[in-house]
């Protein structure tokens, strides 16, 4: 909710660490081979393995970035619009 408040439209919401077979199906209808995907999760032990499965899954069939956060127990939403801006850039 978070990035799409700070204007971040494009924007898939997880409810936890792991992408669903429907979500991820509705991803790769919206996204091409040249797509990015950038995939930004919490920084704790869930957001870590689920990271790993997402980015394998969705490489398949798009360009797929993952952010890690430098402090342990980070989340999305703690990202300032600034801090937003640099993740995406």
């Amino acid at each position: 909710m978070k990035l799409h408040q700070l204007g971040c439209r494009k924007v898939v919401a997880l409810m936890g660490s792991t992408l669903s077979p429907p979500q991820e199906e509705l991803i790769r209808k919206h996204t091409h081979r040249n797509s990015h995907i950038i995939v930004i999760l919490d920084e704790d032990e869930a957001g870590k393995f689920g990271r790993q499965d997402i980015a394998a899954r969705l490489s398949q069939f798009a360009y797929v970035r993952v952010h890690m956060f430098d402090k342990p127990d980070m989340q999305p939403e703690h990202l300032t619009a600034e801090e937003l801006t640099n993740v995406l850039g």
